[in-house]
């Protein structure tokens, strides 16, 4: 990691002047260049051996998990559960699209023809690709939806998905001061004896909020490395792993962002409640609410375009395919889909949705190119460690929360500075 590091910082710096960022859209990919130096954290790197992480296996710690799992929603909310995971008929709204806004691929194949000729041919036992198509999503994950285009046409579709901006050079200079630590002992002392900026240099919160916060981060876990009878390795309800897990990684990360608030603890989407009652004309009926998240990033101004969203469960027993993951899944699906499409007429392209179940997660993007749809990629799987040993595990997590948080600021200056691609775009609610 040591020589890693200082290769990537050293091929980040040289030859490369300080420029002002640079942000560009081009047919529909943000963000092609910008100020962030790549001395990113990459996750093969780090894991030369084993450069994935099996979703069904990762989980952290070999804990008995004797803590039954709690009971969990259906896949669609209980109010009005079809149509709140419908929308209207795939055959309305695939029947309103123009041909000429559809997202055509080099071969000259409608993305939208695929999908819809797709739906009524899916079984019965396929519910979380009959949600994805009633959300004109398209899953990069899912090989039911690949088997439905050829090689080139889903390799056009990957490549229209954006990579993400890497850390800053600060960043990846801070997170150095670790490579060596085994112990709790060196990890005091590397907190004791440095600093997450360099000596002398007055704190600029835009170059050194993100050390400060990982700093930050890495010192409420000290706490808990050294905590007699390891609660890392232990049980716990869900408001713990919020308030001494998540919150730390997640809420205080998205401190830095100007004039947005997170909003935690049982948040309600606002993009679905105004799709819910989007036809409600009678006044004396009671309004409908969208799903209630366990977190969730919202503009102070305008509280109806949101941006990032979060389930956590106390357990990851089971794994990706536990009755508790698949259904925060299924909601969190449906909850990005509604973001996205305000955020998208507002002239946005991307919403961050989080599924945590005790120390793992996984971060899905959601992001618009053209047409009538949008795709859904899943970044790898991070597991919070239990053990100082396996600190690497916890830098790999600061370093993709501060990439997802990056391209996400990058996005809502876009959006507030109406410099996105407002009115040109098809993409709706539905």
């Amino acid at each position: 990691m040591k020589q890693w590091l200082k290769d990537q910082t050293s091929s980040s710096t040289a030859g490369v002047p300080a420029a002002p960022a640079v942000v560009t859209t081009v047919n529909g990919a943000l963000i092609q260049h910008s100020t962030i130096h790549s001395s990113e954290i990459s996750t093969n790197v780090m894991h030369p051996v084993n450069p994935t992480v099996d979703r069904n296996q990762a989980g952290g710690p070999a804990v008995n998990h004797t803590q039954a799992e709690p009971d969990t929603e259906s896949f669609q909310d209980s109010e009005d559960e079809e149509d709140d995971a419908v929308g209207f008929g795939v055959d309305d709204v695939y029947h309103g699209f123009e041909e000429d806004q559809m997202w055509k691929l080099e071969n000259g194949t409608a993305v939208e023809n695929v999908l819809h000729g797709n739906y009524h041919k899916l079984p019965q036992d396929k519910p979380t690709i009959s949600l994805l198509l009633r959300g004109w999503i398209i899953d990069l994950d899912n090989p039911t939806m690949e088997s439905w285009f050829t090689t080139s046409e889903w390799n056009e579709i990957k490549a229209s998905f954006p990579s993400l901006p890497s850390p800053s050079e600060h960043f990846g200079r801070s997170l150095m001061r670790f490579h060596s630590v085994k112990t709790v002992e060196d990890l005091r002392n590397v907190l004791e004896t440095t600093s997450y900026r360099p000596e002398g240099i007055p704190y600029d919160r835009e170059l050194h909020f993100d050390s400060q916060w990982a700093d930050y981060v890495i010192r409420s876990f000290l706490f808990l490395f050294e905590t007699p009878g390891q609660p890392l390795c232990r049980n716990h309800l869900e408001n713990w792993y919020t308030s001494f897990i998540w919150s730390p990684i997640i809420d205080h990360s998205f401190l830095s962002l100007p004039d947005m608030t997170f909003e935690s603890a049982d948040s309600v989407c606002r993009a679905t409640s105004l799709r819910k009652n989007r036809t409600r004309t009678d006044p004396t009926g009671r309004a409908k609410t969208g799903s209630r998240l366990d977190g969730i990033l919202r503009g102070v101004e305008d509280d109806y375009l949101e941006f990032f969203c979060m389930e956590i469960a106390n357990t990851f027993q089971g794994g990706v395919t536990s009755t508790k993951w698949l259904g925060d899944s299924h909601k969190l699906v449906r909850a990005m889909r509604d973001m996205l499409g305000r955020v998208v007429q507002r002239g946005g392209k991307q919403v961050v949705g989080v599924v945590a179940a005790g120390l793992t997660l996984e971060i899905w993007r959601m992001f618009y190119y053209k047409g009538y749809t949008c795709v859904l990629k899943r970044e790898r799987i991070h597991t919070v460690p239990t053990k100082v040993e396996r600190l690497t595990d916890l830098l790999m997590l600061l370093s993709s929360v501060v990439r997802i948080k990056v391209y996400t600021h990058i996005m809502i200056s876009l959006l507030y500075t109406s410099e996105g691609d407002v009115g040109l775009m098809c993409f709706r609610p539905l």
